[in-house]
């Protein structure tokens, strides 16, 4: 993904065919999707507004990866607890992505549902 600027597109080609298919790539909240247009990197308590999640967050960044330590790729960066709330990360990066959709969590989801039986559908 290096190389790629913010609202240009990355051509992907489909199995079996010549034909490509474009996937665009932006800066966007993790949450809802919403573009982030500006050149610049959002500051600490610049909000969605959309959704109004935290956009200077882990999850943003381009350095974000669950299977490093802290759950980042800089060594240098200072652990953050909490990923999805804004932080003074002084690496931050705005990741340039693919919009893939809002991700469910099918064990949060099936616990609530667990939880639920159990209190009695209230």
């Amino acid at each position: 993904m290096h190389g790629i600027r913010g609202g240009e597109t990355k051509a992907r080609f489909r199995r079996g065919t010549g034909f490509p298919r474009f996937r665009r790539v932006t800066r966007h909240c993790h949450r809802c999707g919403w573009d982030w247009t500006f050149r610049e990197q959002p500051g600490r308590s610049e909000t969605c507004p959309q959704c109004r999640a935290d956009l200077r967050v882990c999850l943003n960044c381009h350095h974000h990866a669950r299977n490093y330590a802290n759950q980042c790729r800089d060594s240098r960066a200072e652990p953050v607890g909490d990923k999805d709330v804004a932080n003074f990360c002084e690496y931050f990066d705005f990741a340039r992505r693919t919009w893939a959709g809002a991700k469910s969590n099918s064990r949060e989801d099936e616990a609530r549902a667990k939880l639920k039986d159990l209190l009695g559908g209230l």
